[in-house]
């Protein structure tokens, strides 16, 4: 492949070259995780009982933050799928940035479930006493899939980058020479990666839609006064997508402020994502007329009290927060350059992208706590107030998803090099690639084994509501998925020429 050299060295900037700048903003997320370790074993410590949360309101920020985090990790799926398969070209330059930010999102989600358990060894119990009849146990199947998925997609997309970047960066031509095991630059190569990558972004996609939908129905099946609604999955992954598309705008624009990457990330990228973006906030602003509609005409009186708390009781304040400074003036601000053209501003982008994820991010809180704040029985109105002890782990969870995020672009393109130097002119004949059957084949096998092994010990029950007879058999569950998944990665490593 040829290089403009002069751009490969801008792209790979971030990989030669260190500022102080950078030393000051590692030390601050450096110094903000050792306040969350501390907040942590705090909570470890003495319990639950240093948070909020209390009998009535089981869930806090700990659970609006994971539902937030997990539609912002839609961003990387839905650009890549757009990539990928729509041939959405334009977009290429900020595929691997909204890849990264899934995987990370994921994580971090993770964590904030770690949190509110309390104690997190006890997450090990879904592992081994799982039942089909558990929404908990979608969830994780759903969660598990689409990070190990998304891990995957990530290093088939960057395998040959990291091969490259072997051959331009001597200093650390080792640790690349080791990351990319091995990989053969060819043609053969790259259309085995490539053709891997097409597929697996075909089988991400609803999964994608599936995780977010599962995580509502965590609320919508308790059958709670503002929760059980059959509206909640689309509801949910209308939000999820605004989210994700809303922080790859505020990602790309770091990046293309700090490393003056205009040349990459053009205007024209962050029309397309304003765009879309304004489609999905309509779409999602009407869900919520919809459900505030059906409730305040003729609905329950236990779902018109919920809607009272967000209308004019304490919740009110935030509520009308979200819905006029977060969701409309956005919506206007993302609207106004279609009819006055002269009007467009990446800024301008930009801040509606944090107003919208800012407001995203309050809705969570507004979906989740009030409707605990109600009991179930006559008894009074529940409080909750967050503590130092919640507010510092939320915010210690994205200092380390900013912090691996970090690492990362100091490692790796954060780029794929290929949207910078056209493939070399030996294609004239296409090349047949042919694969090896026995390694996809046995891992099929096996993982197709793990799945009815892991599904039959999770329904065998001797009592209903008791634990499955076969322990640890969700886990089986999940390796059989694990696997499956791994059969890309094993064309990629094992094809033949």
């Amino acid at each position: 492949m040829n290089y403009d050299m002069n751009e490969l060295n801008k792209v790979l900037k971030p990989l030669t070259y260190t500022s102080k700048k950078f030393y000051i903003f590692t030390s601050v997320l450096m110094v903000t995780i050792t306040w969350f370790l501390y907040a942590w074993y705090i909570q470890l410590e003495y319990g639950l009982g240093v948070t909020g949360m209390r009998d009535y309101v089981i869930y806090g920020l700990y659970i609006a933050n994971f539902v937030f985090l997990i539609g912002v990790s839609h961003a990387g799926i839905a650009i890549s799928a757009g990539v990928r398969l729509l041939r959405v070209i334009v977009l290429k330059p900020i595929v691997r940035m909204a890849e990264l930010l899934t995987a990370v999102s994921l994580v971090i989600a993770f964590m904030n479930v770690l949190f509110d358990l309390g104690r997190p060894e006890r997450v090990l119990n879904m592992f081994a006493y799982g039942r089909w009849l558990s929404v908990l146990v979608w969830d994780m199947t759903s969660i598990t899939t689409y990070l190990v998925a998304t891990i995957i997609y990530l290093y088939i997309t960057m395998r040959e980058d990291i091969a490259l970047c072997a051959k331009y960066l001597l200093k650390r031509s080792w640790l690349y020479k080791i990351a990319s095991l091995k990989y053969k630059y060819d043609i053969l190569s790259r259309k085995a990666h490539e053709k891997a990558a097409w597929w697996l972004a075909l089988v991400i996609l609803p999964i994608m839609v599936s995780v977010h939908t599962v995580v509502s129905w965590v609320f919508g099946l308790m059958v709670r006064p503002g929760w059980y609604n059959p509206f909640f999955g689309p509801y949910f992954v209308t939000g999820a997508i605004a989210s994700g598309v809303a922080t790859i705008i505020m990602v790309a624009a770091v990046f293309r402020k700090i490393f003056q990457w205009e040349f990459l990330i053009t205007p024209q990228i962050f029309r397309i994502l304003s765009n879309f973006l304004r489609v999905v906030l309509a779409i999602y602003v009407y869900f919520m007329i919809c459900e505030q509609v059906t409730i305040r005409y003729l609905g329950p009186a236990r779902e018109k009290e919920i809607s009272n708390i967000l209308f004019f009781g304490d919740y009110a304040t935030l509520y009308w927060f979200v819905v006029i400074i977060t969701l409309v003036i956005p919506f206007i601000m993302l609207s106004t350059y279609t009819f006055i053209p002269k009007f467009f501003s990446i800024k301008l982008i930009v801040l509606a992208a944090t107003l919208i994820n800012i407001g995203l991010w309050i809705k969570r809180i507004i979906i989740v706590i009030p409707v605990l704040l109600r009991p179930e029985l006559p008894y009074p109105l529940g409080i909750y107030i967050p503590t130092w002890v919640e507010f510092s782990l939320i915010i210690g969870g994205y200092a380390i998803a900013a912090l691996i995020y970090t690492i990362f672009v100091k490692l790796f393109p954060i780029v794929e090099l290929a949207i910078i130097g056209p493939h070399e002119a030996s294609e004239n004949s296409e090349p047949q690639l042919r694969v090896k059957k026995d390694l996809p084949v046995a891992l099929a096998i096996i993982g197709v084994l793990a799945l009815i092994s892991g599904m039959l010990g999770m329904s065998y029950v001797k009592y209903p509501y008791s634990y499955p007879e076969v322990p640890w058999a969700p886990a089986a569950w999940l390796l059989g998925i694990i696997t499956l998944l791994s059969i890309p990665l094993a064309y990629v490593l094992f094809f033949k020429e």
